[in-house]
């Protein structure tokens, strides 16, 4: 796939590409930096909340990424999107905007609600790290779409 990129579409791809890149490293840092807690240990309730709010708060922004660099790269064309439920929605982006936003926002309510519970700790860290490595995949796509 290669196509001729405008000016601005060019700048929009090395934004997503040096925000995809600072968005993994930070990601990483605070994944490896708020890691669950051990089950044998005891958790304090201001640690267990801290450590949700922080990786709620990344979930939610690698998501936003997500969408993002979606729309932008898969609906003028050209690239497609690999989620079969996810291309289909990208026919009006703004019906994909509102279902990620109703899941995300679901889920990381959910995980908020629960965040004393050791599961909901690991689901979180879990996600976060997922979302991590599909930045950085959407982060190589637009290195790839620039050369």
């Amino acid at each position: 796939y290669h196509e001729s990129l405008t000016g601005q579409k060019r700048m929009g791809r090395q934004m997503l590409l040096v925000g995809g890149l600072l968005l993994t490293v930070l990601a990483l840092g605070g994944l490896f930096h708020f890691r669950p807690v051990p089950q044998d240990q005891l958790v304090v309730k201001e640690v267990a909340s801290r450590t949700a709010l922080v990786c709620v708060a990344l979930l939610m922004t690698l998501n936003l990424y997500d969408l993002v660099a979606t729309v932008y790269t898969c609906v003028p064309g050209g690239v497609t999107e690999l989620n079969p439920v996810a291309r289909k929605m990208l026919r009006t982006p703004l019906l994909l905007s509102l279902s990620k936003l109703v899941a995300v926002g679901g889920g990381c309510a959910a995980i908020w609600w629960f965040r004393q519970q050791r599961v909901a700790s690991m689901a979180v860290w879990w996600l976060s790290l997922a979302y991590t490595v599909v930045v950085f995949h959407w982060t190589v796509c637009q290195y790839i779409l620039l050369v």
